[in-house]
């Protein structure tokens, strides 16, 4: 009564064993909403602060189901044709509500922890790798001896990082090093592999909910090439750091 915003209105449903299993009080329920909601509204372009929003839990059916309603409260658009503020109008982008109804059930199954865990011990045993080197054994000289041999490569002067545009040429020789530690290092492989099995399971968890929310776009969801490409710029930054370490 004191706004001319729209009021939006959606319905979450929850397969019957999903939601018995992972919705199982209003708790879950309030928890799920205020971890999703903020990146939700972000993403259909409306300010998290400026909204209110209401929800509730029906437990009364055969499935779960949270109904949600929210408005904006103050009007935020505006338009090169029109330069007074209004509010948000029109229909919400299918992408958005598919992202929204993804992140939903990975938030309930917790899908992404064993991957970010994974991906912390990788990056931590690989720094326990390049910063303890004794040249003791081969291994650890043949180690050495890239390191040497990258640093010789670098640039000279300014800051240098694994993903910079001047370590285009570099960045092949870098990777070739961390392969080598991975294969040369029991922990170190067994914590890749480990890995990488997360980020297939994790990927077939996707999959299965987009199938299940009959989502047909279903490579935009996936996260195997870019989780792949982020682990070897971690990784690949450690080598970088370490060739300059050794040096000194």
């Amino acid at each position: 009564r004191t706004t001319d915003s729209n009021i939006w209105h959606a319905v979450i449903s929850f397969m019957e064993d999903f939601g018995r299993k992972y919705m199982t009080s209003y708790k879950d329920a309030m928890e799920l909403l205020n971890a999703e909601l903020p990146k939700f509204f972000r993403s259909i372009g409306i300010a998290p602060d400026n909204v209110v929003w209401y929800a509730g839990l029906h437990e009364n059916t055969d499935n779960q189901h949270i109904h949600l309603g929210f408005f904006e409260k103050e009007p935020l658009f505006t338009s090169e044709n029109n330069k007074g503020k209004r509010y948000r109008f029109g229909t919400l982008g299918q992408d958005a509500l598919d992202a929204f109804r993804v992140k939903i059930e990975e938030r309930l199954t917790d899908a992404s922890f064993d991957l970010k865990r994974s991906r912390r011990n990788l990056t931590e045993a690989a720094q326990g790798t390049l910063f303890h080197l004794q040249g003791w054994n081969s291994y650890e000289q043949e180690l050495k001896r890239r390191l040497l041999a990258l640093y010789r490569a670098l640039p000279i002067d300014g800051r240098v990082s694994y993903g910079s545009k001047r370590m285009d040429a570099l960045r092949p020789q870098v990777n070739e090093i961390v392969n080598f530690i991975i294969r040369n290092n029991p922990k170190l492989k067994a914590d890749f592999d480990a890995f990488c099995s997360d980020l297939a399971r994790f990927d077939a968890n996707r999959k299965r909910i987009c199938e299940d929310q009959k989502i047909d776009d279903v490579d935009k969801y996936l996260v195997s090439e870019k989780y792949l490409t982020d682990i070897y710029r971690r990784l690949g930054d450690k080598v970088i750091k370490a060739a300059l370490h050794i040096k000194q």
